[in-house]
């Protein structure tokens, strides 16, 4: 059988940029609520750094179709992508941050010893982690949800009996300053089943929340990544189920995550499902739509890659929601993209452009109306 051999990328750091400008929002206006102390939100989809749609394919040749996986995790080397989400994260200063696509490989023999090969193991949450604290944030993991784990087997690549771990999980940061409790999560009842190499496994999806305490104010901050719009019954029946699973909480509700259900009119026929229209309809409100131009703000999707040079986001899947009550959210609010224009394409080590993710992140300032502030 043929050999696929991995491209050994190694993980170089890049420096952080020491003259970086925190963002700024709007000053905000309100009678009797300070300016000064918004509530900061932020989701962002780290990327699990390769389309894995070939290895879905019941006719591919599995050993090509998990090296060229391999081959573009390595490309897309998250090491170096963690510093620019990081510095994200760092100029926004949020109080919560909701991420998806929170990926860890290993590679392992036999007796399930890590193989020290170059590039892994990486575990996207402690390196993101890491940045964070070298850029001097304290952001501490509030809450993780587990998802799909994976196994491949190595054997035909590497050329001795050899393993491939792939897990996905949420996970919701929260900075030093802010206390949590009731921290949970769980996954859907419906689920879509899928199969590699002959193999059936069930695609988990599910959500991550806590409660909060910020500037005075108590809320509930869930994030969740919805199945993919191929499957729009699955990810539909989803949607319904996480409404429900909020339905009962007695704090405000602030909602973010990449829900696959594009926001946007304009977007591709194939990438719009009921689920954003359903959320909606049961009391949430769209931040973005509160914008004073609240067309485009789409967050979906460069290359697989990242190697595009102009971006093709054409999908506003990624969305800040809140259900702060019978009238709605009162009080002001602000809502931006980061990591979606050219000038945040970075140089790697190597010498070959990348995109932060595939995906844009958003972060929300929000000042709740005088007489909302108050704590439960």
């Amino acid at each position: 059988m043929r050999k696929y051999l991995i491209l050994p990328i190694l993980a170089v750091l890049l420096a952080s940029c020491d003259d970086a400008q925190v963002f700024e929002p709007q000053t905000a206006s309100l009678n009797g609520v300070h300016a000064d102390q918004p509530i900061v939100v932020m989701s962002r989809n780290l990327y699990l750094g390769a389309d894995l749609d070939a290895l879905l394919d019941p006719s591919a040749n599995l050993p090509a179709a998990l090296a060229a996986a391999l081959n573009q995790v390595l490309y897309t080397d998250f090491a170096a992508r963690a510093k620019e989400l990081a510095q994200e994260i760092h100029d926004v200063q949020p109080h919560l941050v909701g991420l998806q696509e929170v990926t860890r490989y290993v590679i392992f023999d036999a007796g399930g010893n890590p193989i020290p090969f170059p590039g892994f193991p990486i575990d996207f949450l402690l390196v993101l982690q890491a940045e964070l604290a070298a850029l001097g944030d304290n952001y501490s993991l509030a809450w993780k949800q587990d998802h799909v784990s994976l196994v491949f087997p190595l054997d035909a690549i590497l050329g001795f009996p050899s393993f491939v771990s792939y897990d996905d999980a949420d996970a919701i940061l929260a900075r030093a300053d802010v206390p949590t409790w009731n921290e949970t999560g769980g996954h859907f009842p419906t689920q879509q089943e899928l199969a590699v190499g002959g193999f059936a496994f069930e695609n988990l999806r599910g959500w991550a929340q806590v409660d909060a305490s910020i500037n005075g104010t108590e809320l509930r901050f869930a994030t969740t990544h919805l199945e993919i719009q191929m499957f729009s019954d699955v990810q539909e029946a989803q949607a319904s189920e996480l409404v429900d699973i909020l339905s009962d909480s007695p704090l405000p509700v602030v909602l973010v995550g990449d829900f696959n259900s594009a926001a946007n009119h304009d977007a591709p026929e194939e990438s719009q499902t009921g689920s954003y229209k359903a959320i909606r309809r049961a009391g949430y409100k769209d931040l973005w739509l509160r914008e004073p131009h609240s067309v485009g703000g789409a967050t979906c999707c460069q290359l697989a890659d990242l190697s595009n040079t102009t971006s093709l986001l054409n999908q506003r899947l990624d969305i800040v929601f809140v259900r702060w009550g019978k009238a709605g959210f009162g009080g002001q609010s602000q809502v931006t993209l980061v990591g979606n224009e050219t000038s945040d394409i970075f140089t790697h080590p190597f010498g070959y452009t990348l995109w932060p993710s595939d995906h844009a992140g958003i972060a929300a300032w929000m000042w709740p109306a005088p007489g909302r502030l108050a704590s439960k």
